[in-house]
Formats: structure tokens, C-alpha cells, sequence
């Protein structure tokens, strides 16, 4: 069984605490890395059908990780910047629509909401440090509210809010849910609906999702970073 040290051999005395940010890789990963480099560089793409048999295990090992429906509501993006742009740049937002987030969303999290000024979109940002965090961003929801986007865990807090609540707050106040779950992600069970169902469905992806149908085609029905 590998050791988790193993896969983390940081330079003697280095005690890395920042892995919200920018973590050192696994050693598999930087193995996995180096392989393909090489291979490309010795035979270019003339082994292309193998990397199209890797990124399919690839969305099959993210589908079961995510609980989604289907490989194909599994999308593969640079990080989660990536994946919250697809969504906010994606949904046919109207003057007036609002997003809900809270005080202590992290940045790529927050700005990516906060560009959308241009299109008249307001952002409200929402304090969870009372009692029932939870109800707190349901209850800042309106009839002007389009989007709630928020954190499995809240970077600044360690909060870690309940998911399933939300998602069921949001569906019945006709609100789409975006969750970065990157904090959790196959540390804690996922809950997806069927992308196809007609109403907002709470996601735990480590970019960020939403229903089928209410992005342009342009963007996709889900965008997940993992």
C-alpha cells in the first residue's frame, strides 16, 4: 500500500500548508506527466487512440467520483477558474438577475460573479458566522436571485456547509446552484441529479456544475474541474 509521505516527498524541513492554492503534485502525477512528455516527444501523436483510451478511464473513474449520470456530464477544464467562467459567462443572465455568495467565498470564486457587473448582475455576498449558515444564504435569496455559488468548505473558516440543504432550498425557489467542491472532493459522498431533469440540482465537483439546458450551447450543460 503507498504511503502518503511517498507520494509527497517535499524537500527536507518543508512543511507545506498551502495546498488551497497552488499544492505540490503527487509523485504519480508528476510520473504520469513526465511519461507522456516523453512519449510525445519520441513519437509525437502516433499513439493518439491510447490518450483517447486514458481520458475515457479518466471520466469513467470522475463519473463514479462524482456520482454523476454519465461520462459525458463529466467536462475536463484547466482548473476551476476555468469551470466557474464557463458558467458564469454561459447562462443568458437579464438586468436585474442576482447571485448569491458568501463574505468568505475565495477569490476565484468571488470575482468570477463580480465580472458580470457589465450585464447589470449584482452580487450579494452573505455572512455565515450566525448559528444556521445554511438558512442565512437561503434567506438572500429573492425573486431577482438567478445563481447561488458557493464552497463545499469555506476557505477562511474550514465551514463546511450542507450541500444536500441547499440544493433542496434552491430547487424550490427556482434558484441554480454552483458549488466548488474542490475542499472535499472524495473526502465526503456526492450527490447529483439527473442532468436532464428540468429543475436546479445540487453537484459536488471541484469546479462547478449546472442543469443541462440553462447555459448556452456554447458553455455546455456541466463544467467540472477534477
Amino acid at each position: 500500500m503507498v504511503e502518503l509521505h511517498d507520494e509527497f516527498p517535499q524537500a527536507p524541513g518543508l512543511r507545506y500548508l498551502n495546498h488551497a492554492a497552488v499544492a505540490p503534485w503527487p509523485r504519480r502525477a508528476a510520473e504520469a506527466v513526465a511519461a507522456f512528455a516523453q512519449q510525445n516527444l519520441a513519437v509525437g501523436a502516433r499513439d493518439y487512440p491510447q490518450w483517447l483510451e486514458t481520458e475515457r478511464r479518466l471520466r469513467e473513474r470522475l463519473k463514479r467520483l462524482l456520482n454523476a449520470p454519465s461520462i459525458a456530464d463529466v467536462a475536463l477544464v484547466k482548473n476551476t477558474s476555468e469551470a466557474l467562467s464557463f458558467v458564469a459567462f454561459g447562462l443568458d443572465w437579464r438586468e436585474g438577475d442576482e447571485v448569491v455568495i458568501s463574505d468568505e467565498e475565495f477569490p476565484s470564486n468571488r470575482v468570477v460573479w463580480e465580472a458580470l457587473q457589465r450585464f447589470d448582475v449584482q452580487v450579494r455576498q452573505v455572512g455565515l458566522k450566525g448559528d444556521d449558515p445554511e438558512a442565512d444564504l437561503l434567506q438572500a435569496c429573492n425573486g431577482r436571485t438567478r445563481l447561488m455559488a458557493i464552497s463545499a468548505v469555506q476557505y477562511a473558516s474550514g465551514l463546511r456547509l450542507d450541500l444536500e440543504r441547499l440544493g433542496q432550498g434552491c430547487e424550490q425557489r427556482g434558484v441554480l446552484l454552483c458549488i466548488d467542491a474542490i475542499q472535499q472532493l472524495g473526502a465526503l459522498p456526492s450527490t447529483c441529479r439527473t442532468a436532464a431533469a428540468p429543475s436546479p440540482w445540487p453537484t459536488a465537483t471541484s469546479g462547478c456544475s449546472a442543469p443541462r439546458g440553462s447555459v448556452s450551447s456554447t458553455a455546455g450543460g456541466i463544467c467540472a474541474n477534477a
